[in-house]
């Protein structure tokens, strides 16, 4: 079965919820992405964290998906 990034990105909230034992409210995900550069903003106790939901992830595609956050964060 093959999951869509939609659903990789849920199963990984709700894991993120559980381990870190957050309420649901503390965990957003925010679907306003007017620029379409990333995923989703992860909202977690007041920090926002860009998201870029890869299905498969090598050390040869790495580097490239690492470096693309870091300019979309700037």
């Amino acid at each position: 079965m093959v999951l869509t990034e939609l659903e990789t990105l849920n199963m990984a909230l709700e894991a993120l919820r559980e381990k870190l034992v957050l309420p649901k409210e503390t965990v957003i995900l925010k679907e306003d992405n007017t620029y379409k550069n990333f995923d989703a903003i992860v909202q977690i106790m007041d920090v926002e964290f860009l998201c870029e939901v890869k299905n498969t992830v090598t050390t040869a595609t790495i580097g490239n998906i690492t470096n693309r956050l870091k300019i979309l964060g700037t």
